[in-house]
């Protein structure tokens, strides 16, 4: 479980990163159409991806 926990918050890092980053860049090499169409796309996976999604409970991790 540590592990998975240890994974996470890579993943989550790195979400960070690519956010505050990587696509702020990206973004002043596009237009403001491909801005708008990249925004569209993104937010239709998203529906598409959550969707089909399960949320399963959270497990607790014991304290040392």
């Amino acid at each position: 479980i540590r592990r998975f926990a240890k994974a996470k918050e890579e993943y989550l890092h790195h979400i960070r990163e690519e956010e505050q980053e990587q696509f702020v860049h990206a973004e002043k090499s596009l237009t403001p159409a491909d801005v708008q169409h990249m925004k569209r796309v993104f937010e239709s996976r998203k529906k598409i991806e959550k969707s089909g999604a399960t949320v399963d409970k959270k497990i607790r991790l014991k304290s040392k």
